[in-house]
């Protein structure tokens, strides 16, 4: 009797005792019905938050590209199917091949924290050994490490293993439990397992791998999972590591290949990038689905003798790594630019002695430039003429955005490891060249003839009296008008031969007036430097002088700044919000090629894209206004870009003969087109002249015009200077806030600038 009541006491669990209390009332099932729909109507609508930004972005993959950052909305007017097909296939390969290198990436890196993490959280929870403390330690400090502190000598390192432009800098350090946090993961949940279990197989004669592997890793599962899902996800969204170790385009990765499409200094395929981004995100999407339930376990609880601490959340980690970043961001700048200049100064420039001769070996040399698709394959089809013109030289091709072309650049550079030949841009070519990072290219005068481009313009390649980069092409800035939005409004076209700062500060403000506010009449100066240039030399100032010195008056930056006041006061343009807000818009995004202003100051290179985005606006460029005082010759031809050469270069000459080649050659010359900006070379000019669009032609005839009313161009951006344009934004917003007058910030401006200049050396 007692052994039956006993097993009916181990079936039937005891019941409570009645509570002697009240019961709780109880809500009527009207009430908990009412309750019940708004709390799922609540989540519903952050659901539909949440998932806003991905719905956008799917609607936007099958929208015109017009309609892109003109339509908020989910619902779509015009269908456009042709972005996915065109996306696929837009690049220097078909996007599938991308994917294909992502997972190749992806399965090795998940494949390897998986063995070599849970092996390493199996010594540190199981093992004892001398230092394991310190060593858990010291493995735990590595996660407050940013990439960036890593970033040189991991190059250096794995360019003396002969494993750059290879998936092995991306895979094979998974294998050496390099990811810490992953480790200390596992390490928890080991922890919390039963040693008990451990006692019972080595009772049946278990040494340490048996036990791994047949008593941990079926009850690691969740753990494992967990790392295999977030491996996964992370390295299919790493971009700054693939974008460093990998340059040749066929080895590019999904993050790569994406940021291909946009490019903030040219036009952008917004449509395409939306439709590949999709694509992109279905390997994520299927792996999370698949995965999310392991997720959901939770890990056993800690063994009472061990007493870990408790694990912490993923999103934890994110969050307490990310302050770290944040907080030695400075230090990790700092480290980063003396590391440069250490190398940079140690490099040789080649300078004097016999000039080098062309190799009748094969020989290979690298071409590194920024870029949208269009101007990536332009390139590549003109570099194809020059190695079917020069059979034993072949050219690895390296290109991305403008943003990430720079962390690139500089990290090959500090690691000596720069590309034979760069794209350059003209805020940089003086501080790579006083570092001894570019060759003088008095060096390979036999090969690169400089006399092809006109004396003025070769001239704005010279650093210290030593040309140092080539102008690839020049642009003039003017104002670009949208001649339909001044129709719209009835407001005739101007004399903009003749006209005046006050023709057109009234013509702003009319247009504001007359359409409502709807479009304002102009977007303002304040933020660029080839503006302020402009400004300046109105006024007879110039920013730099030869020697490197800041020249610019207080006055006149004070005046260049209270002119935007002015406009914002007037309503001729938008509010300083609205500015602050759209000063990281991309060109696609900006008003003036959404219609929301009329009017607005760009190099005239860019003036193709403007028509491109804005199709409608039946756009024209005229020069700036100008005034009683202004002084005649106040427009240049800046050099929209320049090719430079290492002073690493193993090739110089090979490297001087290529870029000849983009420069003089007229086959050349008509596929790269204007797209650099209008060419330097006046043969190349009147050579691609007949092939040209509408929109072309007319940037090619405005530069021209432009070119004859030029004065001596301005000295070139010394070292020092490079970040004057983020200076300029910063004390901008100061100015259209109110925190600091014009006439504050322009003396604050001048001193800081000056002061990076003289510590620049």
């Amino acid at each position: 009797m007692t052994d039956t009541t006993t097993r009916i006491a181990d079936i039937v669990p005891e019941t409570a005792p009645p509570s002697s209390g009240r019961k709780p009332k109880r809500l009527p099932g009207t009430s908990r019905r009412i309750s019940s729909i708004l709390k799922h109507a609540l989540l519903v609508v952050v659901a539909l938050l949440m998932l806003y930004p991905v719905l956008w972005m799917v609607v936007s993959s099958i929208r015109p590209n017009s309609d892109i950052f003109t339509h908020s909305g989910l619902l779509i007017d015009t269908f456009d199917l042709t972005h996915y097909p065109k996306g696929w296939n837009a690049l220097s390969m078909q996007f599938g091949g991308y994917l294909l290198n992502s997972l190749i990436v992806v399965i090795g890196a998940v494949v390897g924290n998986l063995v070599s993490c849970s092996l390493a959280a199996y010594a540190f929870a199981r093992l004892r050994f001398r230092l394991r403390t310190l060593a858990f330690v010291v493995m735990l400090v590595t996660i407050m490490l940013p990439i960036h502190v890593l970033i040189v000598p991991q190059y250096v390192f794995y360019s003396h293993l002969g494993w750059l432009n290879t998936f092995l800098p991306l895979i094979v350090p998974k294998f050496l439990a390099t990811d810490a946090f992953f480790v200390f993961l596992m390490v928890q949940f080991i922890r919390g397992i039963p040693k008990e279990l451990d006692e019972a197989a080595r009772i049946d004669g278990a040494g340490h791998a048996r036990i791994f592997f047949q008593v941990m890793l079926p009850l690691m599962v969740p753990a494992l999972a967990t790392t295999a899902i977030f491996t996964f996800i992370w390295t299919w969204n790493d971009f700054f590591s693939q974008l460093i170790f990998v340059t040749k385009p066929s080895l590019y990765t999904v993050p790569v290949a994406l940021r291909s499409f946009v490019d903030s200094q040219s036009a952008s395929d917004y449509g395409a990038l939306f439709a590949m981004s999709i694509v992109s995100l279905i390997p994520v999407f299927l792996v999370f689905l698949f995965g999310q339930r392991f997720l959901l376990r939770g890990s056993p609880r800690p063994a009472a003798n061990d007493a870990p601490a408790p694990p912490i959340h993923l999103t934890q980690r994110n969050t307490m790594r990310s302050r770290m970043q944040r907080r030695i961001a400075a230090i990790t700048a700092t480290a980063a630019a003396l590391t440069l200049l250490a190398t940079g100064c140690s490099g040789s420039s080649n300078g004097g002695g016999d000039q080098p001769a062309l190799s009748k070996d094969k020989v290979t040399i690298s071409l590194n430039w920024w870029g949208n698709p269009a101007r990536n394959s332009n390139t590549t089809k003109a570099i194809a003429l020059f190695e079917k013109k020069y059979p034993n030289i072949t050219v690895d091709q390296s290109n991305t955005d403008w943003s990430g072309y720079w962390d690139k650049l500089a990290t090959s550079t500090a690691a000596s490891e720069m590309p034979d030949v760069n794209q350059f841009d003209q805020l940089y070519v003086a501080s790579y060249a006083q570092r001894g990072a570019l060759l003088d290219l008095s060096t390979v005068s036999n090969t690169l003839k400089s006399s092809a481009l006109p004396k003025s313009v070769v001239g704005t390649g010279e650093v210290g009296g030593k040309l140092y980069a080539m102008p690839v092409g020049v642009t003039p800035n003017g104002v670009i008008i949208n001649r339909a939005a001044l129709k719209k409004e009835g407001i005739a076209m101007p004399d903009t031969d003749t006209w005046t700062w006050k023709q057109f500060d009234d013509l702003a403000t009319e247009v504001t007036q007359k359409s409502g506010g709807s479009v304002h009449g102009l977007g303002p100066f304040g933020s660029d430097s080839f503006s302020l240039g402009i400004w300046a030399r109105q006024h007879g100032n110039n920013v730099f002088d030869s020697a490197g010195k800041v020249t610019l008056k207080p006055s006149v930056l004070t005046s260049y700044w209270q002119q935007e006041l002015d406009w914002i006061a007037d309503k001729a343009s938008p509010s300083a919000s609205h500015i602050a807000e759209g000063a990281s818009f991309t060109l696609e995004q900006n008003d003036l090629s959404t219609g929301k202003t009329a009017m607005g100051f760009i190099p005239a290179g860019q003036f193709t894209a403007y028509n491109a985005a804005n199709p409608d606006a039946d756009f024209t460029m005229a020069n700036w206004p100008s005034g009683s005082s202004t002084d005649s010759g106040f427009q240049y031809p800046k050099p929209s870009m320049y090719w430079a050469i290492s002073s690493k270069s193993e090739h110089p000459a090979e490297a001087a003969l290529l870029v000849n080649f983009l420069l003089t050659n007229k086959d050349a010359g008509k596929i790269l087109g204007v797209e650099r900006g209008v060419p330097s070379n006046p043969a190349i000019q009147t050579a691609i002249t007949p092939q040209l669009s509408t929109a072309d032609k007319f940037s090619l005839d405005f530069t021209a015009a432009m070119v004859k009313k030029s004065g001596k161009a301005p000295a070139i951006t010394p070292n020092g200077a490079s970040d004057i344009e983020t200076m300029m934004a910063r004390y901008n917003q100061q100015v259209i806030f109110g925190q600091k007058t014009p006439k504050a910030a322009a003396a604050a401006f001048i001193k800081e600038l000056q002061d990076n200049i003289t510590n620049a050396g």
